[in-house]
């Protein structure tokens, strides 16, 4: 016989309380183990119900996913389910139980989805849910969904959906208990919980916003929900951290990187624990405003971290070779699962894109062939793993395509791979999410770079020029009238714009109406704009030194020379001006380039237009390498 205090009502109650208590506050290993001791209690009474057993197997399912311990939390659910299948209720209430059970189950496996970026399975179980039992969450999650395959206005439907039958179970809360008061613990919880329900809601809006687009009413949601969790549950809340990391991964996405690297170092700081994912979202930042050096560490040692790697020597690729060849991240061999490696995917992606951007601007890189051969493991270990037509997978592929167009010797090889991507991305995506557009930018531009690198060689070009311009224009237009045109996105794609039409013309004309010159005076006032210049200094330089090759590659040499002279006194302001000694390194390499560049300008003046076209070709395309990911995977 049991013990009284192993199955004493009181006791269940106590630690249940502890374990919904330390879910609100993060601590999500010490909810499991409060569980997990709620179910041996449970077990060890012979009168509890089956039923009973397997709610509490949910909740444990539940809170590991929270963990981040997604293979053990959907292992958990599928067993639940198998047991919810095998039970046959004997009456009508036992029938009830089990379908109440079921769609929960259900349920949590839809959140498993989401939570493991298979947005189009999950929004399909949320639809199914919503048939049979609509609620302000479910909307909530699926248009989260949505959102994430870029069907943004059917998301915003259900974000809308969601604020109104939130609302109305507000005002239905207050009215029972202005009618018959439950106790002031009942209170508390449901309200913490309601608290914590706006706050989902605020988030879920607020990525909606920047999914779509829309950056600016992105960024006011984020510091909106932030605002409600610093009064609601403290500044030191997790969740309160967690909004200020999303805020500051907003700010990223809208090309704000220093502000958004002062966010993101300041709630690290506040965090008791580890996250990877944190520190992912740092790096990224580190890495767009030009703090490569410190990006290239971090990432690192993030990555050994997540790989179990022990190193003197934390060289990003020496690490990118370690995890190669431990073969860490299949999903039949890693005790962890696909999903724990989630985050080290993307920090290996990461790595492999530091070391494109490195090599782009002009650090002493022999070859790309070790980010090279880290994209081409991972997208072969995806495909192995069952996800090869994920947005993982395509995320994989288009870094893969892009770090092949920087050599134009692999253009050919390149070429397949970006159409593919693009193809996928509108398959996964949708036409007019961002990924895609940008996908077919790419895809445009390694169609022109081949017919260009052919002619270099005597040979003729493939494709229609005129029908790959118009394209580039309508991409551009796309992406500049969702992101602003000032976007990072959108002034890459002004630039590639730009480059073709430097290529398909003689020369740039001076007259006041030359229409391609204007074009490029446009770009340069864009890139000089003091609140950009403040928060992509290194960025903003970058690109204006690629406007010098747009117009030495037309034949304006001096005029180049006039750009460059400006550039160049930008530079030696801002290195007198900043204190941070990464800026002044990156600040530093820049005008090294400048120095190069002068001599490259004055070497090629002799030459014909494709020729100079072949030289310059570097300083050309150094702007598109700086398309910044804005999206997790």
């Amino acid at each position: 016989m049991a013990t009284p205090s192993s199955t004493s009502p009181v006791d269940l109650e106590t630690t249940s309380e502890l374990a919904f208590k330390s879910i609100q506050q993060g601590e999500f290993e010490n909810a499991e183990n409060l569980f997990v001791k709620i179910l041996d209690m449970l077990s060890q009474a012979p009168e509890t119900p089956p039923f009973k057993i397997l709610q509490i197997r949910l909740e444990i399912a539940s809170v590991r996913l929270s963990g981040r311990k997604y293979k053990e939390s959907e292992e958990d659910i599928k067993a639940i389910q198998k047991d919810i299948d095998e039970i046959e209720p004997i009456n009508d209430a036992d029938k009830a139980l089990k379908a109440e059970l079921d769609l929960d189950c259900h349920l949590r496996l839809a959140n498993h989805m989401l939570a493991t970026t298979q947005w189009k399975e999950a929004s399909d179980e949320y639809r199914r849910l919503l048939q049979l039992k609509p609620s302000s969450t479910l909307h909530r999650d699926i248009a989260l969904a949505y959102a994430q395959m870029g069907q943004c206005d059917l998301a915003k439907e259900h974000i809308a959906t969601a604020w109104s039958e939130l609302h109305s179970s507000v005002d239905n809360s207050s009215a029972r208990d202005s009618e018959a008061p439950n106790s002031s613990t009942e209170c508390q919880c449901r309200q913490a919980g309601q608290g914590l329900e706006h706050y989902r809601m605020k988030s879920i809006e607020a990525t909606i916003n920047m999914l779509s687009g829309d950056y600016q009413a992105a960024l006011e949601a984020f510091s909106e929900a932030l605002d409600f969790m610093r009064e609601t549950l403290g500044p030191n809340h997790y969740l309160a951290i967690d909004a200020k990391c999303q805020l500051g991964s907003a700010h990223l996405a809208n090309g704000d990187y220093r502000t958004s690297v002062t966010i993101l170092e300041d709630a690290i700081s506040q965090t008791k624990s580890i996250n990877a994912g944190y520190y992912y979202e740092l790096t990224r930042a580190y890495l767009s405003y030009g703090k490569v050096d410190k990006a290239c560490y971090l990432a690192a040692m993030i990555a050994m971290a997540l790989g179990g790697l022990t190193q003197t020597r934390p060289y990003h690729r020496d690490i990118m070779q370690d995890l190669r060849r431990r073969g860490g991240l299949r999903h039949d061999q890693s005790p962890l699962g696909f999903y724990m490696n989630y985050d080290l995917i993307s920090t290996m992606r990461l790595l492999a894109n530091i070391e494109v951007h490195m090599h782009n601007t002009w650090y002493p890189l022999p070859d790309l062939s070790v980010g090279q051969e880290t994209l081409e493991f991972l997208r072969k270990d995806l495909a192995a793993s069952g996800h090869g037509m994920s947005i993982a997978s395509a995320t994989v592929r288009y870094d893969l395509g892009r770090l092949l167009l920087a050599s134009p010797r692999n253009l050919l090889w390149a070429l397949p791979k970006i159409e593919e991507v693009a193809r996928d991305r509108a398959t996964l995506l949708g036409d007019s999410h961002l990924d895609t557009l940008c996908a077919r930018r790419e895809l445009a531009k390694a169609r022109f770079l081949l017919d260009i690198h052919n002619m270099e060689r005597g040979e003729a070009k493939q494709f229609d020029w005129d029908e790959l311009k118009s394209t580039s224009e309508n991409i551009r237009s796309s992406i500049e009238s969702k992101c602003g045109p000032q976007h990072p996105e959108s002034l890459t794609s002004r630039l590639w714009c730009l480059t073709q039409a430097v290529l398909t013309q003689e020369k740039i004309g001076t007259k006041p109406g030359d229409t391609l010159m204007s074009e490029i005076q446009s770009a340069n006032q864009l890139l000089s704009d003091p609140k950009l210049v403040s928060e992509r200094l290194v960025e903003s330089i970058s690109m204006k030194i690629s406007l010098c090759g747009l117009v030495a590659g037309s034949e304006n040499s001096y005029l180049a020379e006039e750009y460059l002279d400006a550039v160049e006194k930008q530079i030696k302001e801002a290195r007198e001006e900043t204190s941070d000694t990464w800026i002044c390194g990156e600040l530093e390499k820049r005008a090294a380039v400048i120095d190069e560049f002068r001599s490259a300008i004055s070497a090629t003046s002799q030459l014909n237009r494709v020729e100079r076209s072949g030289v310059l070709v570097q300083a050309r395309i150094s702007a598109h390498h700086l398309q910044i990911e804005t999206r997790r995977m």
